[in-house]
């Protein structure tokens, strides 16, 4: 079982490995960088869960990478800017229907 410390120390190891086979353009480190990330990613499975995002916040996370206005994608998606805000404000539930909607724009990918 690892611990913390093999951890931190095997995030270290990999950097080393990768910087190596990187600045020498070899592939002999790739057996273990292989090894050593499958271990890292089961560890952080474990120890560092990653909880389903809000929806409303996935919303928002996307107007801002996008460079988007409310209004702008209200338009887009087919409803009142006033009503967009009120589903941004969480005033109003978001909908499967309008969850469909927002995933038909630009790659916002919405679960319920």
């Amino acid at each position: 079982m690892i611990t913390h410390e093999n951890y931190k120390n095997s995030l270290v190891r990999l950097k080393w490995l990768i910087y190596m086979a990187d600045t020498h353009k070899t592939k002999i480190y790739e057996a273990e960088i292989t090894e050593l990330s499958d271990g890292l990613e089961i560890y952080e499975l474990n120890n560092f869960p990653i909880e389903e995002p809000n929806p409303i916040e996935l919303v928002k996370f996307h107007l801002e990478r996008l460079g988007c206005t409310p209004k702008r994608l209200a338009k887009e998606i087919g409803i009142s800017h006033s009503h967009f805000l009120r589903i941004i404000n969480k005033d109003v539930d978001l909908t499967k229907k309008m969850s469909k909607k927002l995933s038909e724009f630009n790659y916002i990918k919405i679960r319920f």
